[in-house]
């Protein structure tokens, strides 16, 4: 089968063949043998999988036709906003994040919730960055306002993740700035980066998440603006630090992509 003797040739020269060959080659495999690949390809580590994962990412979502048939002019006026893939290095922050919070305070999160998932592919790595670092949450949840979108994402997630885990994923096709679903409100890390670019629908979105959340929940937006610190403070809330012994230099934004924690006691800067 294609897949047994692609994994043969990964597997001789993981580093070389991945890196001459996955934008084209591994982007061009058939959907169904890909997730074979992943699935069961004797001899691949978690690390080999994920670089496949990124490959095939790279050229079926970042640089294929899909956003241009999803995300026109159309959709905008209904409401969608201009696809903007998130940054491989601030998903990978995210769940070095996860691991942070539970080394720094014992609390372990269990969901992660992407608000604006567009395609699914930050839920995806989110997954496979998780796996490499031995451990897997329980829930990985997209948010997403297009509905064309939301069905190009869940075959995504039929492709790139294992049948075994797939039930992990759910893809929630609604407004991001109406009230969270039950399963994002404790636990969980809320991630979002850049879900539109309008500021009133923005500050809307963070108002929701601060009005739905319950406790042990992280906070991570990646937008210029700063939002949450914003709102936060005008709701006359303090924020504070996990641990004080965190030092940030004064040269240095305190809020700039920083995850937030809120407990039962109030808000603090995960450093």
């Amino acid at each position: 089968m294609i897949e047994d003797s692609l994994t043969e040739k990964i597997r001789k020269n993981p580093d070389g063949y991945i890196k001459i060959h996955s934008d084209e080659a591994i982007g061009l495999l058939g959907g169904h043998a890909f997730h074979c690949l992943i699935s069961r390809g004797k001899g691949l580590t978690d690390e080999n999988k994920l670089n496949l994962v990124k490959g095939r990412i790279k050229y079926r979502i970042y640089e294929g036709q899909a956003r241009n048939l999803i995300y026109n002019e159309e959709t905008h006026v209904q409401g969608c906003y201009e696809f903007v893939p998130s940054s491989f290095g601030r998903i990978e922050d995210a769940i070095n994040y996860i691991l942070r919070l539970k080394y720094k305070t014992g609390h372990e999160i269990k969901n992660f919730v992407d608000l604006g998932c567009g395609f699914g592919n930050t839920l995806i790595l989110a997954y496979w960055i998780s796996k490499t670092l031995g451990f897997s949450l329980e829930n990985y949840v997209g948010i997403e306002h297009n509905k064309k979108a939301c069905k190009v994402a869940e075959k995504f997630i039929r492709e790139f993740v294992p049948w075994d885990d797939c039930e992990k994923f759910s893809i929630i096709c609604g407004d991001i700035t109406k009230p969270l679903p039950e399963v994002c409100r404790k636990d969980s890390f809320l991630f979002s980066y850049v879900p539109m670019h309008d500021q009133e629908l923005l500050e809307a979105l963070y108002n929701n998440v601060l009005d739905s959340i319950k406790s042990n929940c992280l906070l991570m937006e990646t937008d210029a603006k700063s939002y949450y610190p914003h709102l936060i403070k005008k709701r006359g809330k303090k924020i504070g630090f996990v641990d004080t012994s965190d030092k940030i230099s004064k040269y240095h934004s305190v809020w700039e992509n920083r995850p937030y924690y809120k407990n039962k006691t109030g808000f603090f800067i995960l450093n």
